[in-house]
């Protein structure tokens, strides 16, 4: 029994000396929220228009990228939650040095959508993407990984876009 003590006494010391969380980081705080900047709406007027009156982003031989202005869905849900965190990074200046606090703050800060049909909203995240990305902190996963799960994963945390992009409904 001392044997097996003495194995893992460095363990014991490192881990109360240091905590228990993903290698000796800081436990993860919800920061407290600032104002976020609501960026404006992106002026589609000086595109050129298909056929369908539609401006166009992209024009090759191959492919034409129009954007349909007729209607609105979790695409643009989501173009509007990411220019709002973006946004929020350009505010608080982030960097490659407070890369993980900028994020945690955005993500906390981004305001808060009020329905299920986040499109018809003015620029607002689903709450469901701060639960998801505050239950990811805590388990200590990198914000990055966090950001590219919740909104382009397999399960995204915009109403409707799972199906939108051929993930689950």
């Amino acid at each position: 029994m001392k044997r097996w003590s003495a194995l893992w006494a460095p363990t014991l010391f490192l881990l109360a000396a240091f905590g228990c969380v993903g290698g000796g980081g800081t436990p993860f705080t919800p920061p407290d929220r600032v104002p976020v900047t609501i960026p404006p709406e992106p002026d589609l007027s000086q595109l050129p228009l298909n056929a369908e009156g539609n401006p166009v982003v992209v024009q090759t031989d191959q492919v034409e990228i129009a954007i349909d202005t007729s209607q609105r869905g979790p695409t643009n849900a989501l173009a509007a939650c990411m220019a709002v965190i973006e946004q929020c990074w350009v505010d608080q200046r982030r960097s490659s040095v407070n890369r993980i606090e900028v994020m945690d703050l955005c993500e906390r800060s981004a305001p808060t959508c009020a329905t299920d049909e986040p499109w018809n909203e003015t620029a607002c995240c689903p709450a469901a993407c701060w639960q998801r990305y505050e239950a990811a902190r805590f388990a200590d996963q990198d914000p990055t990984a966090i950001e590219d799960e919740i909104y382009f994963g397999s399960d995204p945390c915009i109403p409707g876009l799972g199906a939108a992009v051929g993930g689950t409904p």
